[in-house]
């Protein structure tokens, strides 16, 4: 009798326990989840696309800025002179081009009965020649202009300046990175296990935990997988043909987006660690 109900014990635990594990894998089902990614934004490298001295910096460290902003500006005096010099070639040129063309009106009015041939055409190259140097002229205005507006730089989107090195009254040279503007759009880049992608499709709900901060629970989508592994596309893609092979469950990034993502003093920077959560059973 002793033993029997023991029997009957050891087989309810057990029955129990099955039960657990049933109902949890069911719960779990449809899910994946993994902890190998990370918050995504898109940065921008401010660099100066021409060298000088920054007379005047406009912004500061981790503030927010809008489109057409300005950042910073360059000693543009220099910038100025090459303008003042391109205007004034380009006048000279103007000039030597309307006696060019007077000159060669000329010519083909006398015809050959006053000249030869050959001041006719050399009357004719003189004026191609000082309509090729107008053109030239206007060109390197154009040039000069451009590069006396590139010393002020602007704000290409919304953002927050972040990694700042530039300093007002330091040189700098085309072409170093000043800044870093962080754009607003947020996304998650989530490294699944290749096993994990055979149910999961773009659209399917995502459930995104954020470690930084563990109350705030958002929604996603799963918006593309890569076509591809990330060790394929890595700087030194692994080399299989030695004939030491071992197998290794490769990852794939899978990109997901936000359903919204306003939040009142919550900084959500790129690099944070996620936790998302993907649900891949059919709906109903």
């Amino acid at each position: 009798m002793e033993q029997q109900k023991k029997q009957k014990v050891i087989a309810g635990f057990i029955g129990a326990v099955a039960l657990i594990i049933a109902v949890g894998w069911y719960a779990e089902s449809g899910k994946e989840s993994t902890d190998d990614a990370t918050l995504e934004a898109h940065t921008i490298p401010i660099c100066p696309k021409v060298s000088g001295y920054i007379v005047t910096l406009y912004i500061r460290d981790n503030q927010q800025v809008k489109k057409g902003d300005l950042l910073a500006e360059i000693d543009p005096r220099d910038y100025q002179l090459r303008v003042e010099a391109a205007k004034a070639n380009l006048a000279s040129a103007e000039v030597s081009a309307k006696n060019a063309i007077v000159n060669a009106k000329r010519q083909l009015a006398i015809g050959k009965a006053a000249g030869t041939q050959k001041e006719i055409d050399n009357a004719l190259t003189a004026e191609a020649t000082a309509k090729a140097a107008v053109d030239s002229a206007k060109a390197q205005l154009s040039i000069a202009e451009k590069d006396l507006a590139d010393t002020q730089l602007i704000a290409p989107e919304d953002g927050v300046v972040t990694m700042r090195t530039a300093e007002q009254g330091a040189y700098v040279n085309t072409g170093k990175q000043l800044f870093i503007i962080v754009g607003k759009e947020r996304w998650v880049v989530a490294n699944f296990k290749e096993t994990q992608l055979t149910d999961m499709r773009a659209g399917q709900k995502v459930n995104i935990e954020i470690d930084a901060y563990p109350d705030l629970k958002l929604e996603g989508l799963v918006d593309s997988i890569q076509s591809g592994t990330g060790a394929r596309f890595s700087a030194f893609p692994p080399e299989n043909a030695t004939g030491n092979f071992v197998k290794i469950v490769q990852r794939v990034p899978v990109k997901i987006t936000f359903k919204q993502l306003e939040h009142e003093g919550i900084i959500l920077g790129p690099g944070l660690s996620v936790y998302p959560t993907v649900y891949t059973k059919k709906s109903k």
